[in-house]
């Protein structure tokens, strides 16, 4: 559909994650002016394994500021997770030291989806428009890499945090590494430079 994409860009790519019984599980970035307030969407669309594709959502509920960083993965159980970043609801237009991780979590494989929440500890901010890459691993531990921003917007650094939970809100978040360094403007890197 026109308008309805991101069409360019290095971060605001679209994610594919593979599902339950070959369904698989996309989230890409609207145009602006696609979702609520003129911001971005965070559209997620699930196409089964006969290629019916479903009617795309904006999952992004009373966050603000859609920018750098979504991702989408799944344990072919039907299980599947939605992580992004933005600002909470009630900080308009508030700097990056605002901006905080959120989930979406499916148990049916992505039919529906509960209510997005903030991952609790992540104080320090995240960079807008820098890369975020979420992975899965064979213990159910969701792994997010993410660049963070002070609350000044001077220091940065790539943060790594790891979620063993499956599905819950406020489960238990774990800083496995970081690595901070003075940067006085935004480095505009994706994951892939330190892909997971």
């Amino acid at each position: 559909q026109a308008s309805r994409a991101v069409a360019i860009g290095t971060v605001r790519g679209p994610a594919l994650a593979l599902g339950d019984a070959g369904n698989r599980h996309v989230v890409w970035f609207g145009a602006q002016g696609s979702g609520h307030g003129g911001g971005s969407a965070l559209f997620y669309s699930r196409v089964d394994a006969a290629g019916a594709v479903s009617e795309p959502r904006d999952l992004m509920g009373g966050t603000l500021a859609l920018d750098g960083g979504a991702d989408v993965v799944a344990d072919g159980k039907g299980n599947v997770w939605l992580i992004w970043h933005a600002l909470p609801a009630g900080k308009e237009g508030q700097r990056e030291g605002a901006r905080r991780l959120f989930v979406r979590h499916s148990a049916d494989d992505g039919r529906s989806f509960g209510e997005p929440w903030e991952v609790p500890g992540i104080n320090d901010g995240i960079c807008g428009c820098c890369g975020l890459a979420a992975a899965l691993d064979a213990r159910g531990a969701i792994h997010v890499l993410y660049r963070m921003a002070s609350a000044e917007g001077k220091e940065r650094g790539i943060r790594h945090i790891r979620f063993p939970w499956t599905g819950s809100a406020g489960g238990a978040v774990e800083r496995v590494s970081e690595d901070r360094w003075e940067m006085p403007g935004c480095s505009r890197t994706t994951e892939q430079s330190a892909r997971l």
